[in-house]
């Protein structure tokens, strides 16, 4: 038996096969998505440490806290590229007290991690605002380097007596491996240059590949 199509027909059968087509990439986008590769830690995503009158509260985030907190769209915190470089992300969210009368200062351009034999220095101003221009969705980039200004400590940030500040330390990588050994070294000074006190943090991250 022959089946005929004519004009009407197929422009009823259109509206279903636009549907169906719209169905496969949104599922095609939902799998790249979760395929999506991201970092773990077995330690508790929270750690306090003090030293000499200054308290330090770091946090690391993972990208489900990232997302949670600034969303999935124009989000400078996560990777390039959904995932598909070999580029990753480690964000700490750094919650820090001076208890002294004196003010003490926190250099990030001497701040480094160590990730297995491999040290890492944060991101900074300008590292991110390269990342954003080469990566960041057509119209997106203001609002990425809008985040990323109001999040991101400073290269100097400066902890006035009996205060606190926060912010982020943000590091791009290739991170890779299994129970990678992670140290955030943190050196802190005083006004006039001198050592108010070194504080460390370890983590144990694996990249999980869903």
């Amino acid at each position: 038996m022959k089946i005929f199509y004519t004009g009407k027909t197929v422009n009823k059968l259109y509206p279903l096969f636009l549907l169906f087509f719209l169905f496969i990439v949104l599922l095609l986008l939902s799998s790249c998505m979760t395929a999506t590769p991201y970092l773990s830690s077995k330690e508790p995503a929270l750690q306090h440490a003090e030293m000499n009158g200054i308290a330090v509260d770091c946090l690391y985030m993972n990208y489900k806290d990232i997302e949670k907190k600034h969303g999935y769209k124009a989000n400078p915190f996560l990777p390039p590229d959904l995932g598909l470089t070999p580029k990753q992300m480690i964000v700490f969210d750094l919650t820090i007290t001076n208890k002294e009368a004196a003010p003490i200062k926190l250099d990030s351009r001497v701040i480094e991690l160590y990730f297995g034999d491999k040290r890492y220095p944060p991101m900074s101003a300008v590292d991110m605002e390269r990342k954003i221009d080469e990566y960041a969705e057509k119209g997106d980039n203001l609002k990425e380097g809008r985040v990323a200004k109001a999040h991101m400590l400073p290269n100097i940030t400066t902890i006035r007596g009996n205060s606190t500040t926060s912010g982020y330390l943000v590091f791009m990588g290739t991170f890779r491996g299994k129970d990678v050994p992670a140290e955030l070294a943190l050196s802190f000074k005083t006004a006039d240059e001198g050592n108010a006190g070194d504080i460390t943090f370890n983590y144990t991250l694996t990249l999980i590949k869903k």
